[in-house]
């Protein structure tokens, strides 16, 4: 991805994580800590997925980066999701050796009091929440793009495909752990 392309991706997120940690404020501190774990869980990597959007974007020959960006944060937000939502499944706490969403509220809960079930119930409730607000912000930068209703349409087609064969991808991959013998069938 061009350098002037990745800090436009950089700065519009940064500018969503800040208007949603201001408008969280309203709900108190712990709703705020949410925003600023999923923005933790966005940052860093190499946008992989938003240089594919902008690549396939230019190479399409599409010029008006203005429209492109927001594309490319929807999808950076969609990975977001799938991770979160991945080390619920996994039950981890830890990703790339750092607390996830469900480490860093293990140890806000046990550091307000939360005993028992009670940390565990923080840490999974927050990162659902997390990647629920990702996947929700992935549709709403594709349905809030200035564009025609056919060209939204394939956008969210591209979109909704994403997620329906990543979540039958993450399901293939629990029940397949579960049983004895792997299988590629439709069952």
């Amino acid at each position: 991805m061009p350098e002037i392309a990745h800090i436009e991706v950089e700065t519009e997120l940064q500018r969503y994580f800040a208007a949603a940690r201001l408008r969280a404020s309203d709900y108190g501190t712990h709703y705020v800590a949410l925003w600023d774990s999923l923005e933790q869980a966005s940052s860093g990597g190499k946008r992989v997925r938003p240089a594919l959007v902008l690549a396939a974007f230019a190479g399409l020959g599409g010029t008006e980066m203005s429209l492109a960006i927001p594309v490319a944060v929807s999808f950076e937000l969609l990975h977001t999701a799938f991770v979160i939502h991945d080390d619920v499944i996994d039950r981890d706490l830890h990703r790339r050796g750092v607390a996830n969403v469900a480490g860093r509220f293990t140890e806000r809960a046990l550091a307000h009091g939360a005993v028992g079930t009670q940390t565990g119930a923080w840490a999974t409730t927050a990162a659902i929440l997390a990647g629920d607000l990702a996947l929700s912000e992935a549709h709403r930068a594709l349905a809030l793009l200035p564009i025609g209703a056919e060209q939204r349409g394939r956008l969210l087609d591209l979109l909704d495909r994403a997620v329906f064969v990543s979540a039958a991808g993450e399901l293939a991959d629990v029940t397949n752990t579960a049983s004895k013998t792997p299988s590629l069938s439709r069952k």
